[in-house]
């Protein structure tokens, strides 16, 4: 590596911190390339929005499964505080409804989590798109 000989202390200290910023943005943009591809701004952009919008169909069947958890309970303790009656629902169908709506709880995490990934692939290109750039 070239390192030009007329760089005072402080010179020399500024181009080595830009020098391991500028490598670690490179190898984190070469990472997420081999790991996702090539994709163009545009794919990553249409791509997270397909992402958001599955979240929140996921997010208002979530929203949909706790208001009928919720129902369930409520008519639960109705007939219990009423009638003295001792009610059990069905409990395949509680447990039907449990999974459910956990199911939904981990899709939910799952897609935050690849949407976080995609962000940070769309930063890694932006910063290499940068970098080259900077070096032509």
């Amino acid at each position: 590596m070239l390192i030009p000989d007329s760089f005072s202390g402080q010179e020399l200290t500024e181009y080595r911190s830009f020098r391991s910023r500028w490598q670690y943005a490179y190898k984190m943009f070469e990472s997420s390339r081999e790991k996702y591809g090539n994709l163009s701004t545009k794919k990553l952009k249409s791509r997270q929005d397909e992402l958001k919008a599955e979240q929140e169909q996921l997010q208002e069947k979530l929203v949909e499964l706790k208001l009928a958890s919720d129902t369930r309970e409520n008519i639960k303790y109705n007939y219990e505080a009423k009638d003295g009656w001792d009610y059990t629902p069905d409990k395949a169908e509680l447990a039907k409804s449990l999974w459910a709506s956990r199911k939904a709880e981990d899709e939910i995490k799952r897609q935050k989590e690849a949407e976080k990934a995609k962000l940070r692939e769309a930063q890694a290109k932006s910063i290499k798109r940068h970098i080259r750039d900077w070096t032509l």
